[in-house]
């Protein structure tokens, strides 16, 4: 029965270590897009015109593909969106992520939340809600 309740333990723990390599994954593929979107935006702008569509891996689906400046990223819309707010919800912030911008994966939010409460940045008061840590808002306000 212990021995049960120990491989039981074990294997929750690396059910747990997968799952947090795999939000560990997922950031970095979305940190990799939009460091690949940049380049590109930069590299049009050195062409002189937009890249051909088989040049670009990873079209924008938004209607300023050619806008000068990139996309803010995934952090700076989470705690945008939670300044004025004070706290919100895991889907009131992906919602608000996918309207911001469209080409996110709302399935990277999640992580990106998980990583930030990690950092200090955020808490959470209560499950499935978000809002600024008070260091975090306290660096704001000297900045």
């Amino acid at each position: 029965m212990a021995e049960d309740e120990e491989a039981v333990r074990a294997a929750a723990k690396r059910v747990q270590e997968a799952q947090e390599s795999l939000e560990e994954a997922q950031l970095r593929a979305e940190a990799s897009r939009e460091v690949l979107q940049s380049v590109e935006s930069r590299l049009s702008k050195v062409v002189g015109s937009p890249l051909a569509s088989q040049d670009v891996l990873f079209p924008s689906t938004t209607a300023d593909a050619n806008a000068s400046t990139p996309p803010m990223p995934v952090v700076d819309l989470i705690r945008e969106f939670l300044r004025p707010r004070g706290e919100a919800t895991t889907g009131e912030i992906i919602e608000h992520v996918r309207q911001s911008r469209p080409s996110t994966n709302s399935s990277n939010v999640s992580p990106e939340l998980s990583r930030l409460v990690r950092m200090g940045d955020l808490v959470r008061p209560r499950q499935g809600v978000y809002s600024l840590s008070p260091t975090a808002k306290s660096h704001e306000g000297s900045a």
